[in-house]
């Protein structure tokens, strides 16, 4: 059971109560008879369960859905629900019917029954004839079924197979033309309609319509485009494109095979082995990393659509600076809603913008940026060579004109479920406040402190000063504090040296055994390399200034002896083990652990803005009055009135029950009584 804070009920409460007041408005407004219909066509819903079975149905699934719930993933719940409908467990259907209620109720659960996909995106499913007579599955879809994502478009395709089998219908036996039909509409449909996220090679192509075990066929969406090669196909209805069945079968099973894959070997399905020659044919991944660089976001960059980082794991040069990958959630992310600071986006020139939709290197495709404070903020560069973090927006705003250079975007926060719902690797995460204070607090479980660390150790998480943070990882052998913790890994060893030699020609300020404040007479080179690891740090008069970070950047780099600095031990130690990684001579410079930084990076491009902004038809049409094609596209009554043609309107006439008057509205307007629609023969009218 979750808990949530007096002010939290009291919110959801409140919006409880306003939409009570809101839907009793709207029934008020309907009950007077001005409208098509007297009931309100949105139902309200309270869980998924009551959304798919007000969606689509059969009724009665909500109570078994919420059961089943409990016992098995989404996706097993999905195909559960085909073999129960299609075996009467909720009423008796004809084969089509029962066929076409399982596969709408199965996707209406994948897509949680918030999208038009199991309505619109499946237009019917018929039983058809192979060649040989025997009966067959066909599923029709139409250019909605996008919105359910390939994933669950590929999903629904298994579930009629699925349907198919409990039918004890044949699989279906594609013509040679038909095979190449579909292969000459993918060429059509991403050459003159819209370009696929994923567009097979032709042999692919043919490869899966001949062994796909149901038919993906579907209506025309595009009228004005049709095929030229492979057309009057007797099986197929007519010559136009079948946008759905494209997106079904390139999108869904075919990039998403390895997923479908998983269920089939999970469930026993047989008949899909097909699928492993698909997915050994797909383009082949980098096996130099465990984590294989995806460059596909890359694919389509237009000109004006910055791109804001690339794409690489530690290690790889031209990476640096990028988004650190960083695990979480915050109130207003989930799935395909990332967060970036806040300041970030205005040291990018507002281009990223709440809403943006940004396209991602990994997990998935991309997600929607929305603002988080609690995350790590970018490091900058200003004109007159300082370096510094922005923690806020103000003063993002006010050092915005100053910036000279983006040095590290700062962090990405994307959520577990993000890679789980993608099938990717988890990969190494960047360390952050939450990793190291749940070290601390098991540290301290075994050893004692002199301070009290528990407000370190819990949110907001306050970054302690560079002694104390010092100070506990030298007791409690615990990885120096985040906020001191610097991009040691994106130098190499020999840089490591270079840069030690300059720090050490400064004049370094301690009080006790404190170092405060390192002043190093400027030389680009080396600065160069300060600047790469993130150490925030002033310019004036032809010196470098490092003020809170002078203490942990010299421990790390062995360069604290007493109260002087040198560079004997870092020197002895990239002599004895010039092969070490970076990160292991730091950790042996500095004498207790220092996590990596930003193990993995995020590439991401800004992805198309526009779709950020509020759909408007040109003009704005609130009313569509029936008035024909008189009045264009728009139904525009003043265009149609000024036409000396007739204007023909097909209305429905309605008569009372009770009084016997004829209108046009859902109610009498003489006695207020719910009337009938009168029906008339076309032919004499009677």
């Amino acid at each position: 059971m979750s808990l949530m804070s007096p002010e939290m009920e009291t919110y959801f409460r409140e919006m409880e109560q306003k939409i009570n007041e809101i839907y009793e408005i709207a029934k008020k407004a309907r009950s007077l008879g001005r409208d098509p219909e007297l009931d309100l066509e949105i139902p309200r819903a309270g869980d998924l369960a009551s959304r798919v079975e007000k969606l689509v149905g059969p009724q009665g699934v909500a109570e078994v859905i919420r059961e089943l719930d409990k016992k098995m993933p989404r996706e097993e719940l999905a195909l559960k629900l085909v073999e129960m409908i299609v075996d009467g467990k909720f009423g008796k259907f004809t084969e089509e019917k029962a066929a076409e209620q399982a596969i709408r109720t199965a996707l209406a659960v994948l897509t949680e029954g918030i999208v038009i996909a199991p309505l619109e995106g499946i237009t019917e499913v018929k039983i058809k004839k192979n060649m040989d007579g025997s009966p067959y599955l066909a599923l029709y879809f139409a250019s909605p079924i996008r919105a359910a994502g390939g994933t669950a478009a590929a999903l629904a395709v298994l579930a009629g197979d699925f349907a198919r089998r409990k039918l004890h219908l044949s699989p279906y036996k594609p013509t040679e033309k038909e095979a190449r039909r579909f292969a000459e509409e993918v060429e059509i449909y991403h050459n003159s309609i819209a370009r696929e996220q994923y567009k097979p090679p032709e042999e692919d192509i043919l490869f899966a319509v001949q062994n796909l075990p149901v038919e993906v066929t579907g209506e025309p969406t595009e009228r004005d485009i049709s095929v030229t090669a492979y057309r009057d196909l007797e099986r197929i209805e007519h010559n136009f494109i079948r946008g759905g069945a494209v997106l079904a079968l390139t999108e869904g099973v075919m990039q998403k095979a390895s997923k479908i894959m998983k269920y089939v070997n999970k469930l026993n399905i047989d008949g899909w082995g097909w699928l492993a020659d698909i997915i050994s044919r797909a383009p082949t991944k980098e096996k130099a990393s465990a984590f294989p660089k995806g460059k596909a976001y890359l694919g389509e960059v237009i000109a004006g659509r910055p791109v804001f980082s690339h794409p690489g794991t530690e290690g790889h040069r031209g990476s640096e600076g990028g988004f650190r990958l960083r695990y979480g959630r915050a109130r207003n992310t989930g799935i395909a809603a990332i967060g970036v600071h806040p300041a970030t986006m205005v040291v990018c020139d507002d281009f990223l913008a709440v809403g943006t939709q940004l396209k991602t290197e990994r997990p998935g495709k991309g997600g929607a940026v929305v603002p988080v404070d609690s995350i790590e903020g970018p490091v900058v560069k200003l004109r007159d060579g300082s370096v510094v973090q922005l923690r806020s927006v103000k003063e993002a705003l006010e050092l915005r004109d100053k910036v000279e250079e983006i040095l590290f975007l700062g962090d990405i926060l994307i959520s577990f479920g993000e890679f789980l719902e993608n099938n990717h690797p988890l990969m190494p995460a960047g360390y952050s406040e939450e990793w190291w204070s749940q070290e601390v607090s098991r540290a301290l479980k075994d050893k004692k402190f002199d301070v009290e660390l528990d407000v370190y150790c819990s949110p907001p998480y306050p970054r302690p000063s560079p002694e104390l943070a010092v100070r506990i990882s030298e007791r409690l052998g615990v990885p120096l504090h985040p906020a001191y913790t610097y991009h040691y890994h994106d130098l190499k060893v020999e840089e490591l040296g270079e840069l030690g030699k300059w720090l050490v020609g400064g004049k370094p300020e301690f009080e006790g055994e404190n170092l405060r404040r390192l002043r190093v007479p400027l030389d680009q080179t080396p600065k160069r390399l300060l600047e790469e690891l993130g150490v925030p740090h002033r310019v004036e008069g032809g010196h470098v200034l490092i003020e809170e970070h002078s203490l942990p950047l010299c421990r790390c780099l062995g360069l604290l002896e007493g109260t002087r600095l040198s560079r004997n031990r870092l020197e002895g130690i990239l002599r004895s083990s010039p092969a070490k990684d970076v990160m292991e001579i730091v950790q042996s410079l500095a004498g207790f652990p220092v996590r990596r930084k930003a193990p993995t990076r995020i590439g991401a491009r800004m992805g198309r803005p526009e779709k950020a902004s509020p759909r408007k038809m040109k003009p704005p049409v609130h009313v569509l009055f029936p008035v024909g094609m008189r009045g264009g596209s728009t139904r525009n009554l003043v265009k149609a009135a000024e036409t000396d043609e007739e204007t023909y309107v097909e209305v429905v006439n309605f008569k009372c029950p009770k009084c016997g008057a004829i209108g046009l509205t859902r109610k009498c307007q003489n006695c207020g009584s719910v009337v009938d629609v009168l029906r008339t023969c076309s032919r004499c009218g009677r």
